[in-house]
């Protein structure tokens, strides 16, 4: 079962970041992400192609069935916490909504 991705934006076939759900929980349907840009391509809108295409992806596999996925940020990391919100925030709604 393929969690992992990679992103390449740059359409060279060069990995420049990585994205992985790991921490599954087949009873509550759960799981977490865990991302990694180098510094030489963040702030570039990689992290945002990475988040939004892994998430809509997960989220649509039937094998996992997922209704949660939750991810953490050191409280220094401004930038990550800023785009988790954006993303994780969003879909939060979004499965809430589709639920109701």
């Amino acid at each position: 079962m393929e969690k992992t991705r990679k992103c390449d934006r740059t359409n060279t076939n060069k990995r420049i970041g990585k994205i992985q759900l790991f921490d599954y929980n087949s009873r509550n349907k759960s799981a977490e992400i865990g991302y990694y840009l180098p510094l030489r391509h963040r702030k570039q809108g990689y992290a945002n192609v990475l988040l939004e295409l892994f998430l809509s992806t997960m989220f649509e596999r039937k094998d996992l069935e997922l209704n949660k996925i939750y991810a953490t940020a050191a409280a220094c990391n401004q930038a990550s916490i800023k785009l988790l919100e954006k993303y994780i925030l969003s879909w939060k709604g979004l499965i809430e909504s589709m639920l109701a």
